[in-house]
């Protein structure tokens, strides 16, 4: 099993900040992102804790508070571009370190969270398509949102 001492601190903090990400993307879609589109991405946190078989990369993943509040950007567009590069980095380290099963339960987390963001806000057709760029972002199917 991976564990965040598996990971440089470089790496992990890309890990850590991929979620918050995805969730950033999605918010920052329509114009105006609300605050129950921010308390999603803590719920999503927070209920992620309480599912049972998370392996331990999840596990200490979920036990940290987002660190969205810090992030700060220039644009709507530079924060697309950090972020959605934030997912990609965060991919390859884990593709780099984890096992592909917990790469594959970190990309289900990060969908989880874009999709509570997403369904916080209404799920606009903004916010699908930040959906959407979130799941290529991860490498994932669109479909692993439903």
């Amino acid at each position: 099993m991976t564990a965040s001492t598996d990971f440089t601190a470089e790496e992990w903090r890309a890990v850590r900040h991929g979620p918050p990400s995805a969730a950033l993307l999605v918010a920052a879609a329509p114009p105006g992102a609300a605050l129950r589109e921010s308390l999603a991405l803590g719920g999503a946190y927070a209920h992620q804790r309480l599912e049972p078989g998370n392996g331990r990369l999840l596990d200490e993943l979920v036990a940290s508070t987002p660190e969205v509040g810090r992030l700060r950007y220039r644009s709507v567009d530079a924060l697309r571009e950090q972020c959605t590069q934030s997912l990609r980095d965060a991919v390859e380290v884990l593709r780099q370190r984890a096992t592909p099963a917990e790469l594959d339960e970190y990309r289900r987390f990060v969908l989880t969270v874009a999709g509570r963001v997403a369904r916080a806000g209404g799920e606009s057709e903004e916010e699908r398509v930040a959906l959407e760029g979130v799941a290529e972002a991860v490498g994932a199917a669109r479909t692993s949102l439903r």
